[in-house]
């Protein structure tokens, strides 16, 4: 194994020159004779890079790296394979790689500003653990710093959401908006048609509409709901509910209960093994886990979506088993067009 450490310490004259024989094994009165680095509240350094003790560069490297497997009482063929692999050339090549990949890392975090930030705080106390120090504590347990805290983000979870809600707003003003205007328009264009009859003619259209009006409302009392009508076969007006209820059943069931599962079959050494349930998915419950990742804008959304197609299925059930009596409603003038929007 080869090393490479590089390390500057900056070591103060005269406590060094006076440092008595007594404390020569105290590492804290050897830690004290170095120049103190200046630290913040939280134990991080504050301007000075090089004074104290400052490591620099440290590295790790091995030639060759082998590992020595021998199995006594093996039942898998598989080991038997891994025993004469590791033996081989490729085995020790790729075992070297592996190991300097770990020196590698544990270099960088060696070198980072982790192990740096605990050598600044050992050299900040090493004068109050000195025996021989004017600042020596015999009862002293260390010195205290601040915990870092991690900044939040300022970024809203809703931005999304509401970019999506003041698009659609948008839309709908826009709709809005054509829908008026072309009522103006007609209604305009009505009364320049009405400006061009005679009174006998307005008189003759008023009484016209007045009879619609009556024939509708009694047709309208006197018609009974698709679902208790003559009209439609026996089979039909039981069959069609439990369709629409089994439908709706269907959609709850698609949504809220468990939607797909994943499982895991391998094995190891020439031994199987599977893990049941590694995995679990149903709408239900990934936005449920999107809600508490952070993700609300969009778990709104499906819920929102949701709900929407709820209501549809309830409209349409509604549509066969509310009767027209009421014109407000649905009225044997637009019952066809209602309906007809229902079954889509």
């Amino acid at each position: 194994m080869d090393m490479m450490l590089e390390l500057l310490a900056e070591v103060q004259e005269y406590p060094f020159l006076h440092f008595p024989l007594k404390d020569l094994l105290n590492m804290d009165c050897w830690l004290a004779t170095i120049v103190t680095p200046i630290l913040d509240k939280y134990g991080m350094r504050v301007d000075e890079a090089d004074s104290g003790i400052v490591l620099r560069e440290l590295a790790w490297a091995v030639a060759e790296a082998r590992i020595d497997l021998n199995c006594i009482a093996c039942s898998s063929p598989l080991l038997l394979d891994m025993t004469s692999y590791v033996s081989s050339q490729q085995g020790i090549d790729d075992t070297t790689k592996v190991a300097n990949d770990v020196f590698a890392y544990v270099s960088n975090l060696l070198g980072g500003d982790l192990v740096q930030s605990y050598i600044d705080k050992a050299l900040n106390e090493a004068d109050m653990k000195c025996p021989h120090s004017p600042t020596y504590m015999k009862d002293f347990n260390g010195l205290e710093f601040d915990d870092m805290i991690a900044s939040a983000k300022s970024e809203s979870s809703y931005g999304f959401l509401i970019a999506i809600i003041a698009v659609v707003s948008c839309l709908l003003v826009l709709i809005a908006l054509a829908i008026a205007i072309t009522r103006i328009v007609r209604m305009r264009r009505h009364e320049r048609w009405l400006k061009t009859l005679t009174h006998e003619q307005l008189v003759d259209l008023e009484k016209m509409q007045s009879e619609e009006s009556k024939r509708i409302k009694d047709l309208d009392s006197r018609m009974r709901p698709l679902a208790l009508s003559a009209d439609v076969p026996v089979f039909l007006r039981f069959f069609i509910p439990i369709v629409i209820l089994g439908n709706i059943a269907l959609f709850l069931s698609g949504h809220l209960s468990l939607g797909g599962t994943v499982n895991l079959s391998g094995s190891f050494g020439g031994t199987p093994f599977d893990v049941d349930g590694f995995f679990e998915f149903s709408m239900a419950k990934s936005t449920i886990e999107m809600w508490n990742a952070g993700a609300k804008s969009l778990a709104i959304l499906i819920v929102i979506f949701f709900w929407s197609m709820a209501i549809h299925e309830t409209a349409r059930y509604s549509c066969y088993l509310v009767p027209p009596y009421n014109a407000s409603i649905i009225g044997s003038s637009r019952q066809g067009s209602k309906l007809a929007r229902c079954t889509r």
